[in-house]
Order: structure tokens, then sequence, then C-alpha cells
């Protein structure tokens, strides 16, 4: 599986922008969009578990995995 592999040492610094500048910038308008439509009602709150699926086809865990390890990575230079 990708995202767990995202979490390794094995996977370099290009390797991990790359995801992020790939997926990233389509992910942050398709929440952007729907959260409006959420909030005005424009988009049924039914239609939640569909936003979260179509994140996850996005590749946003894939994403978060690349920032945790960011974090991560930077928590450990600051000790």
């Amino acid at each position: 599986e990708m995202t767990s592999s995202l979490v390794g040492s094995e996977m370099c610094i290009r390797d991990r922008n790359k995801v992020y500048t790939e997926k990233w910038p389509d992910i942050e308008t398709y929440v952007k969009e729907n959260v409006v439509k959420f909030i005005t009602g424009n988009r049924a709150l039914s239609e939640w578990d569909v936003y979260v699926d179509t994140l996850k086809q996005m590749g946003i865990e894939e994403v978060v995995a690349v920032k945790q390890a960011w974090y991560d990575r930077t928590q450990e230079v600051m000790q």
C-alpha cells in the first residue's frame, strides 16, 4: 500500500514532494469548493461519505502521510 510506504525512511524527499505537488492542488480545490457547499446547504450532509471517499480516491491519505513525514522529520531535527 502506498500510504504505508510513504512513512518509511526509504522514500526520498523528492518522491514525497512529487506526491504532494501532484495531488494537493486538486484536493485543496475540491475541499474548498465542497466545504462551502456543505455549509451553505448546497450539498446535503448525507453526501458526506461520498465526499470522503472521493478525497481518498484523490490521494488524501498519501498527502497526509507525506505531511506527517515532514512534520516528524522537523521534530527530529529540532531535538
